[in-house]
């Protein structure tokens, strides 16, 4: 293999039995006409949602606002 076939890339996925989106940023990463191969080590209890070319800085991602807010809207629902 070629390091020519070699790309950084972050891919976007969720873990098992959890709706949260984490990001994961991998290096060497082998790709063969157009599609990468990512190593079953890494795929393993992970449903991969999305795979970006390079390096993604994720400034925001979704249910982001609400987890935060869940201390102040549980100490309104003892209230």
């Amino acid at each position: 293999m070629s390091s020519s076939n070699l790309k950084p890339i972050t891919i976007l996925y969720t873990e098992n039995h959890s709706l949260e989106f984490k990001f994961e940023f991998l290096t060497g990463i082998e790709a063969r006409t157009g599609r990468v191969i990512i190593d079953e080590k890494v795929r393993n209890g992970k449903s991969i949602i999305a795979v970006f070319d390079g390096h993604v800085t994720v400034l925001n991602k979704a249910g982001e606002r609400a987890l935060s807010r869940k201390p102040y809207l549980e100490g309104r629902l003892n209230a």
